[in-house]
């Protein structure tokens, strides 16, 4: 019901969110990503004015796994006058495993006390490593995915 009054309160919203369903979006989770990418620019009505194109084109990205923040943050380069196509290559999170295992090798021999602690018990410690994975990564980790990925690095002794 709140998604469904967001994109009728204008009709910018409205025009743009049928334009994007007429191109084959799934209209609850386009209301969704329109959300989050008027919160991305701060104003629904600058939203509301991108093109059709666009909006689309990150629409299909998040579709194909690219997450919410990523999007927002997409959004956000995008009325900063950056292509699509810029703006989703800058904002798409690591996928290269390599990447990820030599920057979790980083972090794991930077943090030596740290893995102690953890191996030690100390399963909170965590959520630290996951920060300091995304820092090394620029942010462009995938939270859960580098959870995962540290937790079983951690788990190997």
């Amino acid at each position: 019901a709140d998604q469904a009054r967001f994109i009728t309160a204008s009709s910018g919203r409205t025009g743009l969110f049928e334009a994007v369903v007429a191109r084959g979006a799934d209209p609850a989770a386009l209301s969704a990503l329109m959300i989050t990418g008027s919160a991305g620019v701060g104003d629904p009505e600058r939203f509301a004015a991108f093109p059709t194109d666009w909006v689309f084109d990150v629409y299909a990205a998040v579709a194909a796994g690219l997450p919410s923040a990523a999007a927002r943050a997409t959004f956000l380069d995008l009325d900063a006058g950056l292509t699509v196509e810029a703006a989703l290559a800058k904002n798409r999170p690591v996928e290269d495993s390599g990447a990820i295992a030599a920057a979790i090798s980083s972090v794991l021999e930077k943090n030596a006390d740290a893995v102690t602690r953890y191996r030690a018990g100390n399963r909170a410690l965590i959520g630290f490593f996951v920060g300091q994975l995304m820092r090394e990564l620029g942010g462009k980790a995938d939270p859960q995915a580098s959870r995962k990925a540290l937790e079983d690095r951690l788990g190997a002794s």
